[in-house]
């Protein structure tokens, strides 16, 4: 009932933008409509499980993505409050499009992962592995396929979605701040992966980030970012805009839309020398520069002795 009335308010606002063209008297009942899809928007979060009920659609988009069988014990649960799931779905419009984007794109960034792995150390079952700003565990569902379980730790802003990990995969997880310099960390670890969290911050939490996360890698160990691509210019260009997918979806839980934390950031290959240069905390090496989806790159920075 809830998705049929949601359908027929969608139907009327394009109508009423239609009349928008001609009858600015319309704006009215257009804010109207407005109101009443967002009600219907907070109505269906509300009274939807916290476990999404896709497990049995998920579970057969997956074996599709997995033809070759290599992850066998990735969980499938996806919780209401997954950002990036809501993203795919805005983007796609399809529940079954969405899984496969969701899954698929997870899949794609977990095999990068796995590659470095193997390439960069020897024996991957001594491996600390840390997943900062991991969200609902889009990519890291994925690594208990790639090292011990007990060896895995995500980090999170939104406490829901360490919980979730926590409960869902049996991850060691912890809540992290919004301030780098308020964050609680003394363990360090070989592997850091920190995925679309730098593509979002300005230059100042850029700086600061780089610093707190380098202070967690251990010697001979590497920190994994993504940004997006470098702006193609041998300038020293930082680009900031305050816009955030946040913003699309107030109704879930731990929405971060309207505190002004994250938007979206661009930067040149130079503007990034000059930053890790002066804020990574010890001697590194870049050791590769990775496609990571369409729009980013995952750089891996070593430390070195």
């Amino acid at each position: 009932m809830t998705n049929r009335l949601l359908a027929t308010i969608k139907r009327k606002i394009v109508v009423k933008i239609d009349r928008l063209l001609t009858h600015t008297s319309a704006y009215s009942d257009l804010n109207e409509m407005k109101k009443s899809l967002k009600r219907v928007i907070i109505l269906n979060y509300e009274i939807m499980p916290e476990i999404l009920p896709l497990e049995e659609r998920a579970a057969k988009i997956f074996t599709v993505i997995n033809s070759t069988g290599q992850y066998k014990n990735v969980p499938l649960q996806i919780s209401k409050d997954d950002l990036m799931f809501q993203f795919w779905l805005y983007h796609t419009g399809t529940i079954d499009a969405a899984l496969h984007g969701y899954f698929s794109s997870g899949y794609r960034q977990a095999d990068t992962v796995k590659v470095l792995l193997n390439k960069y150390f020897s024996k991957t079952a001594d491996i600390s592995l840390l997943d900062f700003a991991s969200g609902h565990g889009r990519v890291s569902r994925y690594f208990r396929d790639l090292l011990p379980q007990e060896q895995i730790t995500i980090a999170e802003i939104k406490t829901g979605a360490v919980e979730f990990q926590k409960k869902q995969f049996n991850y060691k997880g912890f809540v992290s701040s919004a301030n780098p310099s308020d964050m609680n960390c003394t363990e360090q670890f070989d592997f850091v992966l920190c995925s679309s969290l730098f593509t979002h911050l300005d230059k100042q939490l850029f700086a600061q980030w780089l610093q707190t996360l380098g202070a967690l890698i251990k010697l001979n160990g590497i920190l994994c970012i993504s940004i997006h691509h470098f702006l193609p210019s041998e300038e020293n260009l930082f680009n900031y805009t305050t816009s955030s997918e946040e913003d699309i979806f107030t109704e879930t839980s731990g929405s971060l839309a309207g505190k002004n934390i994250y938007g979206l950031t661009r930067l040149s290959r130079k503007a990034f020398m000059e930053l890790i240069n002066q804020w990574i905390p010890f001697s590194f090496k870049i050791l590769d520069e990775t496609p990571w989806e369409s729009s980013q790159t995952l750089i891996s920075i070593g430390r070195i002795s």
